[in-house]
């Protein structure tokens, strides 16, 4: 009786087995092929293991890099770096499991990113993806975030770390650069020569009119010529003086 019952316990622990879910990932149960609806949360689970199995789903932020080729409007081809950091949605475990698959990262995140930065990045011309890269990364978030979550991927951060453009772009743009500053230059350069030119006929004028002044003031009162000959005079008299006059003595009675 002992041996019957003792069979009958080793006959019935397979069917008592248990399965575990590890923290920050949610179960997935697989039926003889056949996906749960149901997830599990973590920790561990009683399963059949002849008939079922517990796959492990992570739901944690894991960051990727990836670059890709793209072309500007203006059809300027560069080569584009990135990281972004993603996660999966609970609620889309089960979904992405069926449609996708348990390596839904390499499988789905490259061609939905790449595709998000190919449509904005095409919107700029290449002196403006320069120019406006921040604007163009905002853009770009928010495009990359909007076709994640709907496939059940939540996006934490992504961040543009390199745009390579062609030598051959990279040279114009720093001709094109150099000619800017030489141009700023030039114009600094004149706006000097103009103030200098303005303020020399300020002068000239201020010399001009302080002159016609005292050519007035002269012409008004003769007394100033006197008083301005006798600033100069050395105090010698001439050798011969017609009449006798002294200069600068004007006798009055």
């Amino acid at each position: 009786m002992k041996k019957r019952n003792i069979s009958i316990l080793f006959a019935a622990m397979p069917l008592a087995a248990c399965g575990s879910v590890d923290a920050g990932h949610v179960g997935i149960w697989n039926n003889f092929g056949q996906i749960g609806q149901q997830v599990a949360q973590p920790g561990m689970h009683g399963l059949n293991p002849i008939t079922t199995s517990l796959e492990n789903m992570s739901v944690q932020d894991v960051p990727m890099t990836g670059e890709t080729a793209i072309y500007t409007r203006d059809l300027q081809q560069a080569t584009v770096k990135y990281n972004v950091v993603t996660s999966l949605n609970p609620a889309f475990a089960v979904q992405m499991r069926t449609s996708v698959g348990l390596e839904w990262r390499d499988k789905l995140l490259p061609s939905l990113i790449e595709a998000a930065i190919k449509d904005v990045f095409g919107q700029f011309n290449a002196t403006d993806a320069v120019a406006q890269r921040g604007t163009m990364q905002q853009r770009m978030i928010a495009v990359v975030r909007q076709r994640l979550q709907q496939r059940g991927v939540n996006v934490s951060a992504f961040q543009l770390t390199n745009i390579d453009y062609s030598d051959a772009f990279e040279s114009a743009v720093e001709q094109a650069q150099v000619a800017t500053q030489q141009a700023i230059a030039a114009r600094n350069q004149t706006v000097r020569i103009e103030e200098l030119a303005r303020q020399r006929v300020i002068t000239a004028r201020s010399e001009a009119e302080a002159l016609t002044l005292q050519a007035n003031a002269i012409t008004s009162n003769p007394a100033i010529v006197q008083l301005r000959a006798i600033e100069k005079w050395n105090g010698q008299l001439p050798g011969q003086m017609m009449g006798g006059a002294v200069p600068f003595i004007n006798v009055t009675r």
